[in-house]
């Protein structure tokens, strides 16, 4: 698609303003159009990106990911759409390891009976898996060495623990999306910890750790539309 400028007898500002709409108007069309080409070659090269690959997922509803340290990609599958959340007769959802190199899954991991449906993910330094699981209101440990699972219950009633992060000290922390809170739970002890937001509707959902163990988070209602941070002092 291309713009045309016609010259009318205006300004020299006026006719260079008409050239500039044109031309906006026409980088607008082609923006909506791209992402119905599945190459999206324009797109990419804006983004710096020189190609993009599909892969497909030996599950259905792929959502969280996270690398372990070899550059491979641990990814969530829950099986089902949490908008607003599973129906209760859906089986334990599974976790997949894809290798880049290989291009290949080179392990898939179908929750036993009992779990939920795991959402988001993250590997800690040892390379254990830990992930959410809203619906049971569940944390869960996957260990690749072992090839074992467990889970811990949140201790507050529905919760729905959403998004996850592991700081410099292997301590795991989420967001408590439908209890308005964020967590943590230390590995060694066993022990659970939640902070509520100060918005009683926040509807926490993705959450992160700096450099300095400080936790990031999101506050996702439109009402609310925060981000937070809770200090490596304890203070929110």
């Amino acid at each position: 698609m291309a713009s045309r400028c016609i010259f009318m007898k205006h300004s020299t500002s006026k006719i260079l303003a008409i050239c500039v709409a044109l031309a906006l108007a026409a980088a607008s069309s082609l923006l909506a159009v791209g992402p119905v080409i599945r190459a999206h070659p324009q797109s990419s090269l804006v983004a710096g990106i020189s190609s993009v690959a599909d892969y497909s997922v030996p599950g259905s509803y792929p959502w969280g990911t996270a690398f372990d340290s070899s550059g491979r990609v641990w990814v969530a599958m829950p099986g089902c759409d949490l908008a607003p959340s599973c129906p209760s007769s859906t089986p334990p959802g599974k976790l997949a390891l894809f290798a880049p190199n290989a291009q290949n899954w080179a392990t898939v991991v179908s929750l036993p009976a009992g779990y939920g449906q795991p959402v988001f993910v993250a590997v800690d330094h040892t390379g254990k898996v830990w992930f959410t699981m809203p619906v049971t209101n569940t944390i869960g440990l996957y260990d690749p060495v072992s090839t074992t699972v467990t889970q811990w219950a949140v201790p507050t009633p529905s919760a729905g623990p959403w998004g996850i992060a592991i700081d410099s000290k292997g301590t795991i922390w989420f967001t408590e999306h439908y209890g308005n809170q964020i967590g943590s739970f230390d590995p060694n002890s066993h022990t659970f910890h939640e902070v509520a937001t100060a918005a009683s509707n926040s509807r926490p959902y993705g959450i992160t750790v700096d450099a300095s163990d400080n936790i990031w988070f999101t506050e996702n209602t439109d009402s609310v539309a925060l981000i937070g941070e809770y200090t490596n002092q304890g203070v929110l």
